[in-house]
């Protein structure tokens, strides 16, 4: 199958072109116009570069609030002051949960302008798609040895899509 967008070669089966991320099934395709993105042509797939990116600064993201909550409880401080660190740790928590949910983002994700959609509509899934089963439940698969490094392997198929994609039926495009 060529791809309308570039006119790459792509496998038959393939929803997405392997050269430029455009969406190969016309059911795909439509459902992604009709949403409110500003691609019309179709899903314009992340690159594995603003994949990382967005990784990093969540990983510093996530860093801090560990050192925040870590200082509210070894700090010789009045309490309250270790109370405020403890708050803003847990508030950077619930607030990387709420923006996954609603928006398909984390703070990397926001700050390098990419997002997480269902890879069969291109609409945001949602709490359950987005935290439970990308998150919570592939955090809970990463104690298998060597999960975490076949998980991250994954990115160099032809979709982009990681395991942790493929359990919740997710894909990350480019807002």
């Amino acid at each position: 199958m060529f791809c309308s967008q570039c006119g790459s070669k792509n496998a038959d089966a393939a929803a997405f072109c392997a050269s430029c991320g455009a969406s190969l099934t016309e059911e795909a395709r439509t459902a992604f116009v009709s949403s409110t993105s500003p691609a019309p042509s179709g899903l314009r797939m992340a690159g594995r570069g603003s994949k990382l990116g967005a990784k990093i600064l969540d990983g510093l993201a996530l860093f801090m609030m560990y050192i925040l909550i870590a200082i509210s409880f070894i700090a010789d401080a009045p309490g309250a002051f270790a109370l405020i660190f403890l708050l803003i740790g847990l508030g950077i928590l619930v607030m990387q949960v709420v923006w996954l949910a609603k928006d398909g983002q984390t703070i990397g994700k926001k700050l390098v302008g990419i997002k997480i959609v269902l890879a069969s509509t291109g609409q945001n899934g949602g709490f359950v798609p987005n935290v439970l089963l990308r998150a919570w439940l592939n955090a809970l698969i990463y104690i298998v040895p060597m999960y975490g490094l076949i998980d991250i392997l994954f990115i160099f198929r032809s979709d982009r899509r990681c395991i942790h994609d493929l359990i919740a039926g997710t894909a990350v495009v480019r807002t």
